[in-house]
């Protein structure tokens, strides 16, 4: 029976490449997260994170928030009670306002995908998803008082959207609180000048688009089609990256932490080839840190026993009690310092401490997992054999392991977003 496959259907199975998607199998087994995040989030402040590191999306949030606390405001004539009417609480109203702006700004590009280079088009959000959900649109309708899920164009875009990911660095700034309450985005006159005179003065690069917004919204009446002018102005605004980058540069660099104290002589030492120990290492030499040393002491730590972890898991079948104790030889000299900080995750330290040897380990990793109601991926036999249930590990792992604490670190400490940053600002 011959077999007859239809080549459209093929076809469409496939998407375009997403270059902002990744596959992670590691789940932090050793529970290392909350170490290196909070020694990580102690640099940063928390103005970046893992998913916050883009200057384009830094400057679309900051646009957006603009535009909200003018509404706020009654600026232009408007009122948000009138333009989203729905008997909803002000943060959700507030909300679909934001998610409006970001699903115009992707209807920019999607529009006129054609024109716009793969590095214009680097770090959207939506893409992708534009081109399956919007594939024989010609024209973006519009109305706001749909419910929120339905004017989601990502899958929980309210959290993974730009105002989403970007939300709790924004808090830390001081834009706004955790419920977009009126009196927070009031709360600082200081920084609300700044914004106010940074998207308004004459050469502002936001200004035009500001002004279409507002005329947007003042004539906006309920399910109607988003006019070119406002398309236009979005991606006049957006799709050249640079140009608004360094147009607003010395903001971000300010409020982002880049001119004083740990985060400046970070950024300072970040260079292309420069490795996270390095960067770490070189900046504790140009200013001595408690900090950085305590990162310096805890990440060989870590990175260490990540990787007797790794070979833990190549040891299937293998009676525990016959592994080489030669990799065990530099838990002796490990070191981890109690801290007073309330947020120092101080039970995971206590229960890394007990780690020395083999079976400490295991018995770690298992209260690790245990602790999120999952299933270790190893354990003992009652004939101390070694049941491994995942499959994982390095081919390599013991000469990593004969390097003892003298290895590439494995945890980020934002490092990556830090790097993205600066080259955002500098580009």
């Amino acid at each position: 029976m011959q077999s007859i496959i239809n080549k459209n259907f093929l076809k469409n199975i496939f998407t375009e490449y997403d270059e902002t998607l990744t596959v992670k199998h590691n789940i932090d087994p050793l529970g290392f997260q909350v170490v290196w995040t909070y020694y990580g989030q102690k640099i940063v402040k928390n103005k970046m994170t893992s998913v916050a590191l883009d200057v384009r999306s830094y400057n679309i949030n900051l646009f957006n928030h603009f535009v909200i606390h003018q509404i706020l405001l009654n600026r232009e004539g408007l009122d948000i009670d009138k333009l989203v009417t729905n008997q909803i609480p002000l943060k959700e109203k507030i909300e679909k306002i934001l998610l409006t702006l970001e699903n115009i700004l992707i209807w920019s590009w999607f529009d006129n995908r054609e024109t716009w280079s793969n590095e214009e088009k680097l770090g959207l959000l939506g893409t992708s998803r534009a081109l399956v959900k919007w594939k024989n649109k010609t024209q973006l309708d519009l109305n706001i008082n749909h419910k929120l899920e339905k004017l989601e164009l990502l899958r929980n875009q309210k959290a993974l959207g730009v105002s989403g990911r970007y939300k709790g660095p924004f808090i830390s700034m001081g834009f706004f609180d955790s419920q977009y309450s009126p009196s927070s985005y009031n709360k600082n006159d200081l920084l609300n000048e700044k914004v106010h005179d940074l998207m308004l003065q004459n050469s502002s690069p936001f200004k035009g688009l500001y002004y279409e917004v507002m005329k947007f919204f003042k004539t906006y009446s309920h399910g109607v089609i988003v006019p070119i002018s406002l398309i236009e102005a979005f991606e006049s605004t957006f799709k050249n990256k640079a140009k608004v980058s360094s147009y607003t540069k010395k903001f971000w660099f300010f409020h982002l932490g880049f001119s004083s104290e740990e985060a400046a002589i970070v950024y300072e030492n970040i260079k292309k080839d420069r490795s996270r120990r390095e960067i770490f290492k070189r900046s504790n030499e140009e200013r001595q840190s408690i900090l950085f040393q305590d990162i310096l002491e805890v990440e060989p730590q870590l990175t260490f026993l990540n990787h007797l972890f790794e070979y833990l898991l190549l040891q299937d079948g293998n009676n525990i009690d016959e592994l080489d104790l030669k990799y065990l030889i530099p838990l002796t000299t490990f070191e981890w310092k109690q801290k007073n900080d309330k947020r120092f995750p101080s039970s995971r330290i206590e229960n890394l401490k007990a780690i020395k040897d083999y079976h400490t380990l295991i018995e770690y990793h298992k209260v690790v997992m245990a602790g999120r109601g999952q299933s270790p991926w190893i354990d003992l036999t009652l004939k101390n054999e070694i049941s491994v249930k995942i499959t994982k590990g390095s081919s390599d792992v013991e000469l990593i392991l004969e390097n003892g604490l003298d290895n590439e670190w494995i945890h980020d400490y934002y490092i990556t977003s830090m790097r993205n940053i600066k080259i955002g600002l500098e580009s």
